[in-house]
């Protein structure tokens, strides 16, 4: 569109059986029907909006949340798939979400802060929250990431960075404890939660998005530090030797019954070419499917988004250019 400066997509996701939905700095974000079609904008409109969820369970049950105070509201949440949108009263702004299914009538809707590892959680649309337990809001920590087991809606995974800005005041080198990933895994519908340590922070942006390749089967990027597969309710651990990952995301299998298709942006290998990468074995080999027109990399969003409807399709987010698709 003419007259546009840039177009920072900050979240996206892929319904299954829905369509596509973004969260754009400025100008709130779309429903995307076709990606050729001009998206349907998010109404009431709050203008940078930095999350956008829905629940596995009920995928009519949707949130999202502005990135940056503004004068309209700090969220809205649909019930009937993103058509209409409800203020959420009392919704600070900053983080991303998850939504999961407490009964017939009750969404637990979680979102974590802006820049710390902060969680909470509300069961009445915003009306009143509650903090989390077991996740430790480190001073200095990255925007923790969110993710309810489709078919265990008791299950929550969050992904928490710590990064402690002040370690070069006292050491040459960081140590585990100023800059590293961690999993925690809760079993009671997100109210306390455990943790397992993933790998170190690499200091650059926070590969903090969790990839779904089934039940109890996570993939976790870790920048420069690789790729992990946890699994065993979080408790294991395999390092899957990944040179870089900046960022992994996961979309529909190629066949029923398989894993999970893996989109990763970075270098499986130290000389293979950075690009976009494809996995269909959960991230033991991995196929480029991209090392050209990059757009800058994932930018602010810094996010692949697998498409859960079509095998092959993924979105990318980019540096001021908007979300690029391959097929």
């Amino acid at each position: 569109p003419d007259g546009i400066e840039e177009v920072v997509c900050l979240d996206m996701i892929s319904v299954p059986g829905g369509d596509e939905f973004s969260a754009i700095g400025d100008y709130d974000g779309f429903r995307h029907v076709a990606v050729d079609e001009i998206g349907i904008q998010h109404t009431p409109n709050m203008g940078t909006t930095g999350a956008i969820a829905y629940c596995p369970q009920n995928p009519d049950v949707m949130v999202r949340i502005a990135d940056t105070q503004n004068d309209v509201a700090g969220g809205f949440y649909s019930k009937d798939g993103g058509t209409t949108w409800t203020e959420m009263k009392n919704c600070s702004f900053g983080g991303k979400a998850a939504i999961t299914q407490i009964d017939e009538d009750t969404y637990r809707i979680f979102k974590s802060g802006k820049d710390d590892g902060n969680v909470s959680y509300t069961d009445d649309f915003g009306a009143t929250w509650s903090t989390v337990s077991g996740i430790d809001s480190a001073y200095g920590s990255k925007t923790t990431y969110l993710l309810v087991e489709p078919e265990k809606p008791n299950v929550v995974y969050a992904y928490a960075t710590y990064f402690n800005s002040s370690w070069h005041y006292s050491k040459t080198e960081p140590e585990f404890e100023d800059a590293h990933y961690t999993l925690y895994v809760s079993t009671d519908y997100g109210k306390k939660f455990t943790g397992t340590d993933i790998a170190m922070y690499d200091q650059c942006d926070s590969a903090g998005r969790i990839a779904y390749l089934g039940e109890d089967n996570l993939i976790l990027a870790a920048g420069w530090y690789g790729l992990y597969n946890v699994t065993d309710g979080g408790t294991k651990v395999t390092d899957k030797n990944v040179f870089y990952c900046k960022t992994v995301g996961y979309g529909a299998p190629e066949k029923a019954g398989e894993v999970n298709t893996l989109y990763m942006y970075g270098k499986p290998k130290e000389t293979d070419p950075e690009g976009i990468y494809r996995s269909q074995d959960g991230g033991t080999t991995w196929v480029c499917i991209n090392s050209d027109k990059l757009y800058g990399g994932t930018g602010n969003g810094n996010f692949i988004v697998g498409d859960m409807n079509e095998f092959g399709t993924m979105y990318m987010s980019t540096v001021g250019c908007g979300i690029v698709y391959g097929k």
